[in-house]
């Protein structure tokens, strides 16, 4: 039988995805869990596989396309679909009457006073199930063409968009479009006349074309009419052509002139726009920087360093704050919570996800790292290694990047002490991590260099007070400058 597969809701909070590319084409058997596209989402590229095994009979999409969640986006033919649509070729006329062309359909909208197209003749058609995708349908309906009589130049007979349009060409020009149903003439729009017609002017005209009237002498409505070809008065011989319109002059954009550039905010950058719009407009920031001495931890951190490093681990600070922080969300349950917009609830989490936000081409991605307080430095060094990896080539799986609970950014990277960074909507409190600096101060009346770890906490102040905050970054400072606190409590 025919099996519809739609694209699936494959991560939380999905909506629609870019196809990147088709892994299969019309005609193929593919066997169930293949990979049948390429799908780009607000997160990251998941290969689809498909669950079921049968014939690829249409690719509903091309690449390029958006598709929603829920829209079809392949069609099989399993065991038996052929033998099951063969039976109905015979009964031709109970086809016809099921799915009326888009033409009969206008047809039969046109009022009584016009006499009636000639009917279609079934002699014309194409033998066999007439192939067309859903998209190419609406366009036939659009341009008033009966898809019925077309043979198809597409793969397997397949009716495409251009098959659509060469029909077009060939067929008389609809009649004026009605205010409900019938499209409007196609040839007005090539002529030059704008969509948006001002009701003081019956005759439709546009700008240039008064213009060019005004400075021939002649009346706009007599320009008008030598545009229209069924205007008993048209007279080429006598009246100039119009001038283009003005609006093919605006469409050329001022980027053309003065070498600005567009770029449709889509995919990643599309996710990011919503989330921070959300989080800068409804969550009122509030942000507490320490400095946090680190002398000891360095101290640690290279006497294991080399040994790591020849396991291919890289251990970086960031896997030690990371964890430190997990166990601070373990005493700290109020800073390991999101909010439910929808029921207006703070819902505090069972599951300590700590996410590690990573700076990609394609923008800024933050997977997290399941249960990190049940982890070792070491193993959070190398998940955050691998994740990292991931992100920036656009592996990621659904289930790296939901269901995180707080967010780690580490602003040293571009070598910043601190700033004001935005949560991660619906989580309450994001931790941004400077750049270590060298700073002299006086220990015992004599100048003591200290190397320095800058720390910043912003909150949701809906939800966490100054006083949390700075409970939370205090339990971080008292375990990262004193390494024998954290391996009792961490490793």
């Amino acid at each position: 039988m025919a099996f519809e597969f739609k694209f699936p809701d494959v991560a939380e909070g999905l909506v629609e995805g870019k196809l990147v590319s088709w892994k299969v084409k019309e005609g193929d058997k593919v066997k169930a869990d293949d990979t049948i596209c390429e799908m780009e989402t607000d997160k990251s590229v998941l290969d689809i596989p498909i669950p079921q095994a049968g014939t690829v009979t249409t690719l509903h999409h091309k690449a390029g396309d958006t598709v929603k969640v829920g829209d079809v986006l392949i069609t099989l033919d399993g065991d038996g679909a052929g033998k099951k649509e063969e039976p109905a070729k015979p009964v031709e006329k109970a086809e016809v009457k099921q799915e009326v062309p888009p033409t009969q359909q206008v047809q039969q909208e046109i009022p009584p006073t016009q006499p009636p197209p000639p009917p279609a003749q079934p002699a014309q058609a194409p033998k066999g199930e007439i192939k067309i995708l859903p998209k190419e349908k609406k366009l036939a309906k659009e341009m008033g063409v009966d898809y019925s009589h077309i043979a198809g130049t597409g793969p397997q007979g397949r009716i495409t968009s251009d098959d659509i349009k060469a029909a077009a060409g060939k067929a008389p020009a609809p009649a004026r479009q009605t205010p409900t149903q019938i499209p409007a003439p196609q040839k007005e729009i090539k002529e030059g006349f704008h969509p948006h017609i001002d009701q003081e002017h019956p005759c439709h005209a546009s700008p240039a074309m008064r213009k060019h009237a005004r400075e021939q002498g002649i009346p706009v409505e007599q320009l008008t009419a030598s545009a229209a070809p069924s205007h008993p008065s048209a007279s080429p011989q006598t009246v100039p052509p119009p001038p283009p319109p003005a609006v093919h002059k605006e469409a050329i954009s001022i980027k053309d002139r003065e070498g600005d550039s567009r770029v449709k905010i889509e995919g990643i950058r599309q996710a990011i726009y919503r989330k921070m719009s959300t989080s800068w407009q409804h969550i009122p920031h509030s942000s507490i920087m320490i400095e946090v001495p680190i002398d000891k931890l360095v101290e640690e951190r290279n006497k294991v360093k080399e040994e790591m490093k020849q396991k291919g681990i890289k251990l970086t600070y960031l896997a030690y704050i990371a964890k430190v922080t997990a166990v601070a969300l373990e005493k700290f349950p109020k800073v390991n919570s999101t909010i439910d917009e929808s029921t207006n609830e703070q819902v505090l989490r069972s599951q300590i996800n700590v996410g590690i936000a990573v700076d990609t081409e394609n923008g800024l991605i933050v997977p997290n790292i399941k249960e990190t307080n049940r982890k070792s430095i070491t193993d959070i060094a190398q998940e955050i290694q691998e994740l990292a990896d991931k992100a920036r080539a656009r592996k990621l799986s659904p289930k790296e990047i939901t269901g995180g609970t707080f967010t780690i950014t580490n602003l040293g990277s571009f070598n910043a002490l601190t700033g004001l960074t935005l949560i991660n909507h619906p989580e309450v409190a994001i931790l941004g991590v400077g750049r270590m600096f060298s700073k002299v101060e006086l220990q015992d009346g004599k100048p003591v260099e200290k190397k320095i770890l800058p720390l910043t906490i912003t909150i949701d102040h809906r939800i966490l007070d100054g006083a949390d905050s700075g409970r939370f970054l205090k339990y971080l400072a008292d375990h990262l400058s004193n390494p024998s606190l954290m391996i009792l409590d961490v490793i």
